[in-house]
């Protein structure tokens, strides 16, 4: 769970650039995707959110990576389990689609 692949599929999706001209798409400070990146920091929902759109990605699932990331120890269990439901549900959707 790495939001550095998030941040590399945004900008090569999106057709940026440069890591500044994805911190400009996404409206945060250019330094910020670096944070991010290093995992310093962790972006806001509404970041994950458009940084997801922008990499044609599953909003839902960043948006759990970003809470197991945000959470204590004992809470990333949880959002560990929560987290591996959710994909092994969604390889069971596409499998019988």
């Amino acid at each position: 769970m790495n939001i550095g692949i998030l941040l590399e599929k945004a900008r090569l999706a999106g057709g940026f650039s440069s890591k500044r001209k994805l911190a400009l798409a996404v409206g945060v400070a250019n330094n910020q995707i670096g944070y991010y990146e290093r995992g310093i920091q962790i972006p806001s929902d509404k970041t994950m959110m458009k940084l997801s759109d922008l990499a044609h990605e599953d909003t839902g699932y960043w948006l759990m990576v970003a809470a197991y990331l945000r959470s204590d120890e004992t809470a990333r269990a949880k959002w560990a389990s929560i987290i591996d439901l959710y994909v092994m549900t969604k390889q069971s959707d596409s499998k019988a689609a």
